[in-house]
């Protein structure tokens, strides 16, 4: 595979990420537990969940020859969930025990069910997912990480952000078709119910979405919008307040997408996109001072809308690149790479999409 960019090294003290597609399948234990980075790459006409080493610059297939999508860490570090398309129909939730280097299939669905995108409690204790059956609507459920205890908590999907525990989380419904898609609502566990805390119509327009709960200061990140690709602003809303706090208000010609927290709360990033002149940035706004990150400004390339995540220590960020491919039958290949926020050097890790950091 060709460097799709020039390759430059991070600092000493900082990881470092030098091999492209290596795929080791009989690796120590010690290699095992130093895995820092996971993501999707295509092989075989398959998407598998790759591990990364970055001390020793090795990687894993954990799929082999299995369709998995989107791996995320446990807040430990000790397992990894995603989710796998079985041949025969149907989706199930698999986790993967890293210290011992097995998969085990924690919802074992029948062929007319999918169990798919899960999420983390704060505790790592619980697994909160959505569930579909044929013939049905779909829903949200939540689990013990080893798959008992099913149960329904909503009769919808919905962005999930949870508190500082495992009890309570924020959400607005996604995709009812009802006024609901326009609220955030807090959900208690304990009581199984659902407070609305916030029409975002009285706040915004009507795409106004939920992105955030800042569970420090009891704040919410909202991304404001009259239509979904003419974006007014990004803000946060007190819930303690009710008040609302502009953090940037987009250009004529340029819409915002996408705006996260960092893991401590203090920054923002979000991506500034300018379709006529078909540029395409990273941006990071800490105190109301934006920097910005990476540009693309070629026309050939863009941020996949698949996750970009922070490192544990909020001193790197993973991302993924599409790059058109005019030449091939596909429309565009993606790329993992890695960029230091501090000193702005960016290297290309992988084929892929999707990375996600260990949370240790």
């Amino acid at each position: 595979m060709k460097s799709l960019a020039n390759i430059s090294f991070l600092s000493v003290t900082a990881i470092l990420f030098l091999h492209l597609g290596c795929k080791i399948n009989d690796v120590s234990t010690e290699t095992m537990n130093k895995f820092d980075l996971c993501f999707n790459k295509q092989i075989n006409n398959k998407w598998a969940v790759i591990l990364y080493n970055s001390t020793n610059q090795s990687s894993k297939n954990i799929s082999l020859d299995n369709n998995d999508y989107f791996p995320t860490w446990s807040p430990d570090g000790s397992l990894i969930i995603f989710t796998r398309y079985k041949n025969d129909g149907g989706t199930d939730i698999m986790s993967y025990n890293i210290e011992k280097n097995i998969i085990v299939n924690i919802t074992n669905g029948k062929t007319t069910e999918s169990y798919y995108s899960p999420i983390w409690t704060k505790s790592g204790n619980q697994i909160i997912f959505n569930y579909h059956k044929i013939g049905e609507k779909e829903n949200t459920q939540i689990m013990n990480k080893d798959g008992s205890d099913k149960k329904k908590i909503l009769d919808f999907c919905a962005n999930i952000f949870f508190s500082n525990d495992d009890n309570s989380f924020v959400y607005q419904p996604n995709g009812t078709n009802s006024e609901n898609d326009y609220t955030v609502f807090k959900y208690s566990l304990i009581n199984n119910n659902p407070d609305l805390i916030l029409d975002l119509k009285t706040v915004g327009e009507e795409y106004t979405q939920l992105y955030g709960y800042n569970q420090l200061q009891n704040k919410i990140l909202l991304l404001i919008a009259s239509t979904p690709r003419i974006t007014d602003l990004i803000a946060t809303y007190d819930l303690n307040s009710k008040t609302i706090d502009t953090i940037s208000v987009a250009d004529s010609g340029w819409i915002y997408l996408r705006p996260q927290y960092s893991n401590d709360y203090s920054k923002i990033l979000f991506e500034k996109k300018n379709y006529n002149g078909k540029i395409d940035k990273l941006i990071l706004c800490e105190k109301v001072k934006e920097k910005e990150i990476i540009s693309l400004a070629d026309g050939n390339s863009w941020f996949d809308f698949n996750s970009i995540s922070f490192s544990a220590t909020n001193d790197f960020l993973a991302y993924t690149k599409n790059i058109n491919q005019s030449s091939q039958w596909a429309a565009w290949e993606s790329y993992v790479y890695v960029v230091d926020l501090n000193t702005l050097k960016n290297i290309i890790i992988d084929s892929g999409h999707s990375p996600q950091w260990n949370p240790r």
